[in-house]
């Protein structure tokens, strides 16, 4: 990312027509932000394991200490010290930096089996392995799911230069919807991989069945209030009266295909819970495809703004169509519980051993 951040912004066409002066802030907060990414993904990995273990109030407060800090970080380098998109993206790693302190502090003091020992750390080639065959899938998912979006982007800024700014401050206006649907399903993927480590799968699909209910409320709760603040934020961010009116118009479009992805997102994340993140990533990673099918051979041709909106709704449809067809008839529950039942046993006769030692050594 580093070293490939000006290739990335020629791919995208965000250089295309600017003036240089902004490639060249863009270029140097990329730089900066790209160079310090260790620091969030450590935050989140402590983090990550906070939550698994029912905490979630921590994480929470230091997320929205970090946001505050980050906020007044921002304001400070805007108001008095002449750094550029430089100094946003350093405010930014500096805030990251005070988060990941704080999380390693907390976990290092914490009381539990979770405890954090610096001095213990190392790496397990089994369990090194184990989280691979998890984790590379989803980072395959989220790396089309971005390329979807630079399409997406690129497909926008063919209209002129209005119409991209008016496609990124819509993204912005929405990406709160998109958060809250993030959160809904990070806690569905901890309360199913709990529930299924405890055999109970029937829980497991009330879970699905009721976060699918509170994702969509929130989703729509927060769409509409996307809307109705469409105009004061559109102000708020410098946009004319034209630009505004595109805004409304790409928030309106974009409500349907937040709606498909929040469900299969969902969907997702039980499915996750059990263990199997391959066939989910292969699913959303279809959708993505289908995707950059629609936005390279369709838009050219039928070159309408309406056209280019709906290429993502519509690949957001076919994938949650795809997800619900698998979580009905995949049988995805037995192939996990085929997949888990040998590290069952071995857990179960390691138990066994430990509490034969245990009577041997009070005896």
């Amino acid at each position: 990312g580093f070293f490939g951040a000006a290739r990335m912004l020629h791919l995208i066409g965000a250089d295309a027509g600017a003036d240089p002066r902004l490639t060249e802030e863009s270029l140097a907060y990329l730089r900066v932000f790209l160079g310090a990414t260790m620091l969030p993904i450590v935050r989140e990995t402590e983090a990550s394991l906070l939550r698994a273990v029912g905490n979630t109030r921590t994480p929470a407060l230091v997320a929205a200490l970090a946001c505050l800090a980050n906020a007044g970080l921002d304001l400070l380098v805007a108001r008095h010290l002449s750094m550029g998109a430089r100094g946003f993206a350093l405010a930014s790693c500096g805030v990251h930096l005070i988060a990941c302190v704080i999380m390693t502090i907390l976990l290092i003091r914490v009381r539990g089996p979770w405890r954090l020992r610096p001095a213990l750390l190392k790496i397990s080639p089994t369990m090194a392995k184990a989280m691979l065959a998890s984790a590379l899938p989803l980072a395959a998912q989220y790396g089309a799911l971005l390329l979807s979006a630079l399409l997406a982007r690129r497909s926008f800024a063919t209209f002129g230069p209005q119409m991209a700014r008016s496609w990124n401050l819509a993204l912005l206006l929405c990406t709160p919807a998109w958060l809250v649907s993030l959160a809904q399903v990070m806690a569905l993927t901890v309360f199913s991989a709990q529930n299924f480590g405890a055999a109970g799968y029937g829980r497991m699909k009330r879970g699905l069945h009721l976060s699918l209910v509170i994702s969509l409320l929130l989703e729509v709760a927060t769409m509409v209030l996307a809307y109705a603040g469409t105009p004061q934020c559109a102000s708020l961010l410098g946009a004319d009266a034209t630009t505004e009116r595109l805004i409304v118009t790409m928030v309106m479009l974009m409500a349907p295909s937040l709606l498909a992805y929040t469900c299969m997102d969902n969907i997702a994340a039980t499915i996750r819970g059990t263990g199997e993140s391959l066939r989910p990533a292969l699913f959303t990673i279809t959708g993505c495809g289908l995707h950059a099918l629609l936005t390279l051979g369709v838009v050219p041709r039928h070159h309408s703004i309406f056209v280019a909106a709906a290429t993502f709704p519509l690949a957001c449809l076919v994938t949650m169509l795809l997800f619900v067809i698998y979580f009905r008839h995949g049988r995805w529950l037995s192939r996990a519980l085929h997949a888990s039942r040998p590290r069952r046993h071995r857990r179960a006769r390691h138990t066994r051993q430990r509490g034969t030692h245990g009577r041997h050594a009070h005896d």
